[in-house]
């Protein structure tokens, strides 16, 4: 199967839809030449892509063409259905829906010294210990300069990951304002005394949000009007989703591997693409299935974890068409329920015929027993009971956070109070403490309690407050060291 079916955007199935439409007179005219101008300017722009994030070349018009025909291909029953306006607002979000990763020069600068930037460098380091690791070999006086040359690549790498991290979790918004910014008031895309750039920035967006944010509350609406033509913004957002996810050639080093690789291995991150073997690939309503021939088993897992992302989206699709109003089942996109993983496997020596590795799927798993022991006995503490200090120690940092806060503000606080019981209860010892301190938000709770090992004080994101802390005097030296606390009271 070729890599690329259409070689132009005039070629694909959706633009000789728009065109088909456009000489039935069902769109004002026009339309078609204006989509094809358009895209051509976003493509263009998306060219200095490479130079910005090299781990992902392919963000480029080969990407967006890709998506305007894997658009075709999930969409392939409801196609018929669409109006010209829905088919160019697909067409237009595949040419713009990346555009928030380019990063034009006069705002690299001030991305660089923003607080934002600083605060994501720490955590990304933090997440990747393997940076660290790598820098620190740079010190070793042994090297050879092949050796030296070959690291301060290495790092090179994961630097440039780290800024392509960071541009990627706002670039459907940074799209959406593109877009905005561009062709908001661009006559070419006025159709019905309405322009056609907020739904087309609203597209973009819905990209890079979770799907259960597609909802007719933000703007996703089935039934959106233009003029008297009914626009289905939420098809035509999961309709992207999905054309985008299912490039898969598009997508380069998971950040699962930037975690897992180490760089004094043979298999570095610019070999990446070289070693991911995407063979062929069928998308449509009865299958979809991807065929590779992986040369490592690293490489055969960060596909297969991709596939499992895909069959979110996929189930998310299918809850969403279940829920549509029969008027609008027709646009119920029928597609397989998840993707069939049966052609992906190593990569087989033509003289001997053997694969190069045997490929399992094996996790660790802890015993309960022996963490209780390693926890809770002398290796770690002196006395089991030593898990109340542990807890007095979280309510008493939640107390001084709390009052350093207000602190900071100018306002005196008291009642301040950590509360210690031990009771019986359904035949069970247990202990309660309580505070009224700070407490916990949802970013503390996933990135911190829920992660052994991890201390919110003794993290990036603390350092920052602490900093503005001691500028207004009120600063706090907090108990907690290694964010092991909770985790012994609650094996206890």
């Amino acid at each position: 199967m070729p890599i690329v079916a259409a070689n132009t955007l005039e070629t694909t199935r959706l633009f000789e839809r728009l065109k088909e439409l456009e000489t039935a007179g069902s769109c004002q005219p026009g339309l078609a030449g204006n989509v094809l101008t358009i895209c051509s300017e976003a493509a263009a722009r998306l060219k200095i892509f490479p130079a910005m994030h090299a781990q992902f070349t392919l963000h480029d018009d080969i990407h967006c063409l890709r998506v305007v025909q894997h658009m075709a291909s999930v969409a392939a029953t409801v196609v018929p259905h669409l109006n010209a306006i829905e088919i160019a607002l697909l067409i237009l979000a595949a040419y713009c829906h990346d555009q928030g990763m380019v990063v034009d020069a006069a705002e690299l600068d001030g991305i660089r010294s923003s607080d934002e930037w600083k605060l994501h460098e720490q955590n990304w380091i933090a997440d990747h210990p393997n940076f660290g690791e790598t820098v620190a070999k740079l010190s070793d006086p042994l090297l050879t300069d092949k050796e030296r040359q070959h690291i301060l690549a290495a790092v090179a790498d994961l630097q440039a990951a780290m800024f392509t991290d960071f541009i990627r979790r706002t670039h459907g918004e940074r799209s959406a304002q593109f877009v905005q910014r561009m062709y908001g008031g661009d006559p070419r895309l006025n159709l019905n005394s309405r322009s056609l750039a907020d739904l087309v920035a609203l597209v973009c967006v819905s990209h890079a949000q979770p799907a259960e944010s597609i909802v007719p509350a933000n703007g996703f609406r089935f039934d959106e009007l233009v003029g008297a033509t009914k626009i289905n913004v939420a098809l035509l957002s999961y309709i992207l989703r999905l054309a985008d996810v299912l490039d898969f050639d598009r997508e380069r080093t998971p950040d699962s591997l930037y975690r897992a690789i180490q760089f004094s291995s043979d298999i570095s991150l610019l070999e990446w693409q070289k070693h991911r073997s995407v063979t062929g690939w069928e998308i449509g309503s009865d299958r979809i299935v991807f065929a590779a021939e992986c040369q490592h088993p690293a490489y055969e897992r960060a596909i297969r974890e991709f596939f499992r992302w895909i069959n979110v989206e996929l189930a998310a699709v299918e809850a969403w068409g279940r829920s549509l109003p029969a008027e609008f089942q027709r646009h119920r996109l029928r597609l397989p329920q998840q993707v069939d993983a049966t052609r992906v496997g190593p990569l087989v020596d033509p003289a001997t015929h053997e694969p190069s590795y045997r490929y399992f799927d094996l996790e660790f798993s802890i015993s309960r027993d022996e963490i209780v022991k390693l926890l809770m006995t002398d290796r770690l503490y002196t006395n089991k009971s030593l898990f109340v200090r542990e807890l007095l120690q979280n309510g008493l940092d939640a107390l001084r956070y709390r009052r350093a806060l207000y602190q900071k503000d100018g306002v005196s606080l008291s009642d301040l109070r950590v509360e210690c019981e031990h009771i019986q209860e359904s035949g069970f010892d247990v202990v309660r403490c309580r505070d009224n301190g700070v407490g916990m938000d949802e970013h503390i709770v996933t990135r911190f309690l829920t992660r052994v090992g991890r201390s919110y004080y003794r993290s990036p994101e603390f350092e920052q407050e602490r900093a503005r802390f001691k500028a207004k005097g009120c600063d706090f030296d907090p108990c907690a060291r290694f964010g092991i606390g909770f985790t012994n009271q609650s094996l206890t």
